[in-house]
């Protein structure tokens, strides 16, 4: 088993009104926490690994070449290796 706690996890602010905190990165998958203002919206990327993405609280909208979703509270969506998102 391995763990990180929220507390202990390297962070960042890579822009203006979020944060980013890296909890497990491994080959196949990472898993980041992420804070971010409303409006807020990303560069399109991709990553060798696969993400899979959680809402906790508001809405967060994950486009990709193929679609587009709103996501709420508690909402999930898998995003595979070297998708654009």
């Amino acid at each position: 088993m391995e763990y990180v706690r929220l507390e202990d996890a390297a962070k960042e602010r890579p822009a203006e009104g979020w944060q980013r905190a890296g909890l497990i990165s491994k080959k196949a998958i990472s898993v980041d926490w992420f804070e971010k203002p409303p409006g807020h919206v990303s560069d399109r990327h991709s990553h060798e690994n696969e993400q899979v993405f959680v809402v906790l609280d508001g809405e967060f909208v994950l486009y990709t070449d193929e679609e587009s979703v709103a996501l709420g509270r508690y909402d999930t969506a898998w995003v595979d290796s070297e998708e654009l998102h």
